[in-house]
C-alpha cells in the first residue's frame, strides 16, 4: 500500500509545442463539470422568470431613465440590463475559474494531498459561487465574493507549487 505525498511536485505531463495525447477521465473531473453545469443554470435562471409585469416596468423605466421620473443625470440601470449586467459578472466568476483550471490539469498530474486540498478548496469555492448566482445579487453577494476568494485560492495554491518547486 501506498500513501499519497503531502507536498509532492505536479508532473508535467503535456507541454505546449509538443504532440498532445488523450488524458483519461477521471471521476472528479465529472463533478466538477456538474458543478459547472449547476452554476451556468444558476445564472441563467433569472432569464426564465420573467413574465409581462416585468417587460413592462422595463417599457416604463427605459422611456423615463428611472424610477422617480426625475431626469437629473444620474444612470440607472433598467432591470433588463441590470439582469444582464448581474449574469455577465456571475458568468466571468465562474467560467474564469474553470478555465484556469483546465489549463492546469490539461499540462500536470498532481497526487499530492496539498493538490487535492486545493482542489476541494476550490470546488467548494466554485459551490458557495453557485449559491450566491441564486436569487438576487444584492442579497447573496458576500456569498458569491467569499465563493470567488475560495476558488481563487485553491488555483492559486495549484498553480504556484510548479512554479515553486
Amino acid at each position: 500500500m501506498s500513501f499519497r505525498p503531502i507536498l509532492g511536485i505536479p508532473r508535467l505531463t503535456q507541454d505546449w509545442g509538443t504532440d498532445q495525447h488523450e488524458r483519461e477521465s477521471h471521476w472528479t473531473s465529472l463533478f466538477y463539470d456538474l458543478l459547472i453545469v449547476a452554476a451556468l443554470n444558476a445564472i441563467a435562471e433569472p432569464f426564465e422568470e420573467r413574465d409581462e409585469e416585468e417587460e413592462e416596468e422595463r417599457r416604463f423605466l427605459s422611456e423615463s431613465g428611472n424610477s422617480s421620473g426625475d431626469s437629473s443625470g444620474v444612470f440607472v440601470l433598467t432591470p433588463i440590463q441590470h439582469l444582464w449586467l448581474n449574469a455577465l459578472l456571475q458568468f466571468i466568476s465562474v467560467v474564469g475559474p474553470w478555465n484556469f483550471l483546465n489549463e492546469f490539469t490539461s499540462r500536470f498530474e498532481d497526487e499530492s494531498l496539498i493538490g487535492h486540498l486545493s482542489f476541494f478548496v476550490h470546488c467548494f469555492g466554485l459551490a458557495a459561487t453557485t449559491a450566491g448566482c441564486v436569487g438576487d445579487l444584492e442579497q447573496n453577494f458576500k456569498v458569491l465574493a467569499m465563493g470567488i476568494l475560495l476558488a481563487k485560492v485553491g488555483l492559486l495554491v495549484l498553480f504556484l507549487r510548479p512554479i515553486v518547486f
